[in-house]
């Protein structure tokens, strides 16, 4: 996923968004507080809270947790949770900048000379499709590599495949829970049992979801 290198488009950011918006108009403060960050042998989690700018766009409160686990064969699992919750009313769509930005080639020079070029049959192609009764995107890179990616909730969220992908569903307050699976290859299916945060997804040997019990994410 890519981020914003000179400009402030709203399409640069891999952010949760606010009714289409990702702007700090009117916020004394852009960042918010980390509010936990563990790291262990095989991954990180971490846990953010918006701040000003979030309750600028209209969030009461927005957390999102993130996971990360680290599995053999050069794959990872990354996971996020944005608990959002409104003044009423919202638009909340979760986005991935997934190259967008300045010119690769332009920081590609600079920071890594040696590296392969940059050209554009180097660019990731996006498709969504519903898969396990979940909507699902699949990014395509260079090397066979690839990040499949399902939300476990809400479950009749809407995504606009390209770049940036966006997962977007309406309401007053929401849980948005995105899984995927980073690696070279062809991506595997995933198995959804359950309904909301209650929902697990089974791939690649681990199981993820929520829980309650702790309020985090979990991979076993």
């Amino acid at each position: 996923m890519g981020g914003p290198q000179k400009g402030k488009d709203t399409g640069l950011f891999s952010s949760l968004l606010i009714d289409g918006k990702y702007s700090w108009e009117g916020a004394t403060e852009r960042m918010g507080k980390v509010l936990a960050f563990d790291a262990g042998k095989t991954g990180a989690y971490a846990i953010v809270q918006g701040g000003q700018m979030y309750e600028k766009m209209g969030a009461k409160e927005a957390v999102r947790h993130l996971l990360v686990e680290f599995l053999p064969e050069g794959r990872a699992i990354i996971a996020t949770l944005d608990r959002v919750r409104g003044d009423g009313e919202h638009t909340y769509t979760w986005q991935a900048n997934v190259g967008r930005g300045d010119d690769p080639s332009d920081w590609m020079k600079k920071w890594a000379p040696q590296a392969e070029p940059v050209n554009a049959s180097d660019n990731i192609k996006v498709s969504s499709a519903a898969e396990s009764k979940r909507p699902s995107f699949l990014m395509q890179g260079r090397r066979n590599g690839f990040a499949k990616g399902w939300v476990l909730t809400p479950a009749d969220a809407q995504i606009k495949a390209g770049d940036p992908t966006q997962i977007s569903t309406k309401a007053t307050n929401a849980d948005i829970l995105v899984v995927m699976l980073l690696g070279q290859g062809d991506a595997p299916a995933a198995v959804v049992q359950g309904d909301g945060l209650g929902a697990t997804l089974t791939v690649a040997g681990k199981t993820i979801s929520f829980d309650a019990a702790v309020g985090r994410i979990v991979c076993k």
